[in-house]
């Protein structure tokens, strides 16, 4: 089967709201498995249909990745430990390698996944929700 990676922006497409909306930050609380809140008690919580998503790609044997940019990396870290999906912690659903989270460029964040993955740029899907986030590289 042709491999691909599917990389994941992370503030507004897998989690609500974004870091830099937080007014607290770390550390985060667990309340549910898909709610955690920060330091002053926003609740940051996951979005959409995540769990059923990164098994699909997972069941067809896609590649998982992050490029993500933010000024909170530490946070988005935390958060990725902290919440759950599919019985483990977000986190583990991707290899750490594959996991991008710094200021900066996804388009920079692009290049060092197919740099770290050894696929080209046309076997990457990107899901982002902001829709200027259109590269070709």
């Amino acid at each position: 089967m042709d491999r691909k990676v599917f990389v994941f922006d992370l503030d507004g497409l897998v989690w609500d709201p974004e870091m830099y909306q937080l007014g607290g930050g770390s550390p985060f609380v667990v309340e549910s498995d898909h709610v955690l809140r920060d330091r002053h008690g926003t609740k940051v919580h996951l979005l959409g249909d995540l769990p059923r998503v990164l098994q699909e790609i997972q069941d067809m044997n896609g590649i998982l990745a992050i490029a993500s940019s933010t000024d909170e990396p530490s946070w988005a870290m935390e958060c990725l430990e902290k919440f759950s999906v599919n019985g483990k912690a977000l986190i583990s659903h991707f290899p750490l390698n594959n996991i991008v989270i710094q200021k900066g460029s996804k388009a920079h964040h692009l290049t060092k996944i197919a740099s770290i993955t050894g696929l080209p740029a046309h076997k990457i899907v990107f899901f982002d929700n902001e829709s200027w986030c259109v590269f070709v590289f």
